[in-house]
């Protein structure tokens, strides 16, 4: 029986980058068709947008100001962590099959960096990332991939708290 449990990818890609821009998405897998899809931006100067889907509460499109530091902070973050994508990859799947089963959602995490700076774009992608962060807790890295994915929902929930919208 041929396993495909976790997936991430790192993509390089060399196009033209006008903004620095990040983005994080998560697609909900369990809620078919329809808006499923919660998206968080954040550039460089501090703008954040997100999009919270109709399957989410508090569904609808939010904007406010972050530090400016924000941006840089999550950027760096994320290029460190790109580093040991290929290196997780391989111990993840590793690990998972070695094991009879797991069961996972497969909600789709992305976290992706314009940047003209770096002439290109990052982005890792990664399968029920909470799940396999909980699985696998003496990971470190991936520990620091779903630390990062939290670090992008306390903006948000800071925000929605501020902006009253509990």
């Amino acid at each position: 029986m041929q396993r495909s449990l976790v997936c991430i990818l790192l993509l390089a890609i060399a196009a033209p980058v006008t903004a620095q821009v990040l983005t994080y998405e998560k697609t909900f897998a369990l809620f078919a068709g329809g808006d499923r899809r919660l998206t968080v931006t954040i550039d460089a100067n501090g703008e954040m947008s997100i999009h919270r889907p109709a399957v989410m509460t508090r569904a609808g499109d939010y904007h406010a100001l972050v530090p400016t530091s924000t941006y840089a902070e999550l950027a760096v973050e994320l290029s460190v962590l790109s580093a040991y994508t290929p290196m997780l990859q391989t111990r993840v799947g590793q690990r998972t099959a070695a094991e009879l089963y797991v069961v996972t959602d497969q909600d789709l995490t992305i976290i992706r960096v314009r940047d003209p700076a770096m002439g290109k774009v990052v982005e890792i992608r990664f399968p029920a990332l909470e799940a396999w962060a909980r699985h696998y807790p003496d990971d470190v890295e991936l520990q620091r991939m779903a630390d990062l994915e939290q670090r992008i929902w306390a903006l948000m929930d800071q925000h929605m708290r501020e902006a009253g919208h509990e």
